[in-house]
């Protein structure tokens, strides 16, 4: 069996990363507050379908425009 394919997951698992200069980014382009931002932004219901890969990026993106007033065009976010 020939192996295609390895998949990692990145995330504060094998690469420490900071979330805030994310955050910071995407609240840079919104019009809501910042505590409106995460509460839309770490909503359970969307996170958990994005990480799992049950919803694409350009969904939780127009979820995000949709929902925080997002002003970023999906190739920069």
């Amino acid at each position: 069996m020939k192996i295609e394919a390895i998949l990692f997951d990145l995330g504060k698992v094998l690469i420490d990363f900071n979330f805030e200069t994310g955050v910071q980014a995407l609240h840079a382009s919104c019009s809501i507050s910042r505590n409106k931002l995460e509460e839309v932004l770490w909503d359970q219901n969307w996170i958990r379908r994005y990480e799992r890969g049950e919803i694409s990026t350009r969904e939780f993106h127009t979820y995000l425009c949709e929902n925080a007033t997002l002003k970023m065009d999906l190739p920069e976010f």
